[in-house]
């Protein structure tokens, strides 16, 4: 019988040591701090055949920190996949071939998208699609989880979307990256695609999966990404756009409009509050309302407290 594959976590349990005594002792603080901050909450819960360079680069940018402290992370994992590579667990290392701009990186929280941006992205998606955006961008699904959402799991009388499954590279339905189901508020704006969509949900299966492609198959990221021409789509509502940055909008917006983070964390189906912290900006507008609190918001002018 062979073995199950380990996760992340666990392969690099073992091996990580071995990599640090690799390297300079100045290098190896980076690399413990990477692996533990970033990598651990982010990719461990992978198992290792399952990691693909989309999962890298979306963690990636959902890290946060400097460029240069995001490349430590980057160095570290790859050289603990590499390792899995000759051990012949996978066949090569996708931390290889991540595709990252060589320019500097915007700041974290600008990877939500702007309103404007937004409603660019479904003027341009095609009608059929929109759905499967809207599941990202609103609900927070990964793009793996919201091609496998059925009509059986919305709940619209209820406002609740049950996420229970997410589709593999072969099309097939398994558990989701936590391996337990959670449930996500359907808000106005999701409401609004599900109901434009052209899936009549009291009649259909209900295992009828929501959003297919032209001929009624389930969707893959490669041929979602040629169907929608998803270079144009991007050059059109933001150079560099990443499926994740819908996810992040999701987990941004939920954060921003002050639920608590424990909530977001089960919407977002994180494996900690960690994870879910990397998407939070509510620091900075928390910063931004004590400030306009003090000083006027026109010209910076300090405001007269005792007057106010």
């Amino acid at each position: 019988m062979t073995a199950a594959v380990p996760t992340l976590a666990e392969f690099g349990a073992d091996h990580l040591p071995a990599v640090l005594r690799q390297v300079a002792p100045s290098t190896r603080a980076s690399y413990e701090i990477g692996w533990r901050i970033r990598v651990l909450p982010s990719l461990g819960d992978y198992r290792l055949d399952e990691l693909s360079p989309m999962d890298l680069e979306d963690a990636y940018f959902a890290w946060s920190g400097a460029r240069s402290t995001k490349t430590d992370a980057r160095a570290v994992l790859s050289r603990v996949l590499q390792r899995a590579v000759r051990e012949r667990l996978i066949w090569a290392n996708p931390a290889r071939q991540m595709e990252l701009p060589r320019q500097k990186t915007e700041p974290r929280d600008s990877y939500a998208l702007a309103p404007a941006q937004l409603s660019e992205l479904f003027i341009v998606v095609p009608r059929r699609y929109r759905l499967l955006f809207a599941l990202q961008a609103y609900a927070g699904l990964r793009l793996s989880e919201s091609t496998a959402v059925t009509v059986g799991q919305v709940e619209v009388e209820r406002r609740l979307l049950l996420v229970n499954a997410q589709l593999d590279r072969q099309g097939q339905r398994v558990t989701t990256k936590s391996g337990r189901p959670r449930y996500v508020p359907i808000l106005p704006e999701l409401l609004d695609y599900i109901e434009a969509h052209d899936v009549d949900l009291a009649s259909s299966d209900p295992r009828d999966l929501l959003t297919t492609s032209p001929r009624g198959k389930a969707l893959h990221p490669s041929n979602l990404a040629r169907e929608l021409k998803w270079r144009e789509v991007r050059a059109r509502v933001r150079p560099g756009l990443r499926w994740h940055d819908l996810r992040h909008h999701a987990a941004t917006t939920w954060l921003d409009m002050g639920i608590p983070a424990h909530d977001v964390r089960e919407f977002m189906g994180h494996s900690s509050l960690a994870v879910t912290s990397l998407y939070t900006t509510a620091g900075k507008q928390a910063a931004r309302r004590t400030v306009e609190r003090f000083y006027d918001a026109e010209d910076g002018s300090e405001v007269n407290r005792e007057s106010a």
